[in-house]
């Protein structure tokens, strides 16, 4: 599980950080990127949640509750 959150407090920086960027394609990026899978089930999570609000794929925007989760965290 700490993982999980893990993963979703990434994507939800990410998009906080690079607004119009797609998160999965920025960590395919990345020198080790993580599972496809995890990201894709943190994704999830996130939209149930209401943390952020989809636009196609991996390019949403953060809604008010998942700016406030990244602001949260950087405390």
């Amino acid at each position: 599980m700490l993982f999980r959150s893990i993963s979703e407090m990434l994507c939800l920086q990410i998009k906080a950080m690079r607004e119009d960027e797609d998160v999965k394609t920025f960590l395919g990026k990345a020198l080790d990127p993580p599972d496809v899978r995890a990201i894709d089930s943190a994704w999830e999570t996130l939209r149930l949640l209401g943390a952020i609000e989809e636009e196609g794929g991996t390019a949403a925007k953060l809604t008010p509750l998942g700016a406030h989760l990244v602001r949260t965290n950087r405390a």
